[in-house]
């Protein structure tokens, strides 16, 4: 029942404007309205409020599916609905002007899904471009540091690093009350460390890591802090440190990519505890 009242939702929406169009056009070329100029003054009025009434709709009802979606990501660690329904509002939605900005926003969800399940070829490839670019330097930066973000999990240190660069100069221009602020500058922050582990450089690391684990807000959060404090002590060689933050991981990281990742380091532990005990 919720999906036949989302999709005849859709197509209402997409009467309003099509409907909005005709009328407009009929104002404008019929020769029976053109003697009444007040007349067709008042339908190209109606449009305007009619075609702006739908959109306001039409956003609230989105916002809230996304919200849900959202919320099975970052309260679940499950992607896969936030992928879904990104990829259906990309190909039912009209690319017109007045819907540059939330496809725009689709196409960046799309993106952020694709990379937490690891796909990560497909998330570069889904990143908005065009008229669904970003063109404030908020937007960009979010897109920058999720394309740093991307690189650097397919182990292109050097181009992440470039994008991150980038980040930061985009950062400094935001005020300091700017809400995408601080978000970015965890993302940003994550980033480093992530480096940091890439690269083999743990010194003064672990404060940091787990005060990463005691400020998580969100499972998705958590789950992210203990694969990073497994990674550690795996680089120190503490696997038995680095076991219960990746057993974590493994228990609730759902369909993250990073899941399978610590599902064979735990694997690659019991194959080498043998070894070590013979």
């Amino acid at each position: 029942m919720k999906d036949w009242i989302t999709h005849h939702q859709r197509q209402a929406l997409l009467l309003w404007n099509t409907s909005g169009l005709i009328i407009a056009a009929l104002a404008m070329f019929s020769p029976l309205i053109r003697k009444y100029p007040l007349l067709a003054i008042g339908v190209f009025l109606f449009y305007l409020f009619w075609t702006s009434l739908g959109s306001r709709y039409f956003r609230s009802l989105r916002l809230a599916q996304f919200q849900q979606v959202t919320a099975a990501l970052y309260d679940g660690c499950d992607p896969q609905p936030l992928l879904e329904l990104s990829q259906s509002e990309l190909a039912t939605i009209p690319m017109r002007r007045g819907f540059y900005p939330y496809l725009g926003a689709c196409a960046a969800n799309r993106m952020t899904a694709l990379y937490a399940l690891g796909r990560f070829a497909e998330a570069i490839d889904a990143c908005p471009s065009g008229p669904l670019a970003p063109t404030d330097p908020a937007g960009q930066l979010v897109l920058q540091v999720n394309l740093a973000n991307l690189h650097l999990a397919m182990n292109h240190p050097d181009v992440a690093q470039e994008l991150m660069d980038r980040a930061g100069e985009l950062l400094s221009t935001l005020p300091a009350d700017h809400p995408h602020r601080p978000l970015c500058q965890d993302a940003m922050d994550s980033f480093t460390i992530a480096l940091r582990l890439l690269q083999g450089d743990t010194q003064g690391l672990l404060p940091t890591l787990e005060s990463g684990l005691e400020t998580a807000q969100t499972e998705y959060q958590r789950v992210g802090a203990h694969f990073q404090l497994g990674r550690f002590y795996l680089k120190e060689g503490q696997p038995d440190l680095a076991r219960p933050h990746l057993e974590y991981v493994v228990a609730y990281g759902n369909r993250l990519y990073y899941r399978s990742d610590a599902q064979d380091y735990l694997e690659q532990m019991e194959e080498e505890t043998p070894k070590q005990e013979g």
